[in-house]
């Protein structure tokens, strides 16, 4: 069974008529899913120091947000995590508007704002990036 979440096309064998639309947000929620993606950049990536679980230091992230437009209406925000020496370096130069390709691992980050709602952003750990080509003057 195919079913689909934004534009991203999940394999599935699982009855879904079995179950309630609680028990299916879950059950993506927890799937693993590799997505690639291609936008526009909100802004300049941040790189930020991430102290290391067993204190052993320090490692490198860079963030950015990525604008991906769905329809003529729409536009889906996705928080883009790049993690290692050399994707750190790739984010560096990602700039605000700069249109790149990604791949990676979609999982989604929730947090309660002060009024107690639940809200949930879009985050894909970045393994695999492509920058626009920059032309060529001759």
């Amino acid at each position: 069974m195919k079913f689909k979440v934004k534009s991203i096309f999940i394999n599935l064998k699982v009855d879904f008529a079995a179950l309630c639309i609680h028990e299916i947000y879950t059950l993506l929620r927890e799937i693993p899913m590799q997505v690639t993606l291609s936008g526009y950049t909100g802004r300049a990536a941040s790189v930020s120091d991430v102290p290391r679980r067993d204190d052993s230091g320090f490692f490198q992230i860079a963030e950015a947000p990525l604008a991906v437009r769905v329809t003529e209406d729409t536009t889906d925000w996705y928080l883009l995590k790049f993690k290692g020496d050399s994707l750190v370096t790739a984010a560096s130069y990602i700039k605000k508007g700069s249109q790149l390709s990604i791949t990676g691992k979609l999982s989604f980050e929730d947090w309660n704002d002060p009024d107690g709602v639940r809200h949930s952003k879009p985050v894909v750990d970045v393994y695999e990036v492509q920058l626009e080509r920059k032309p060529v003057v001759v």
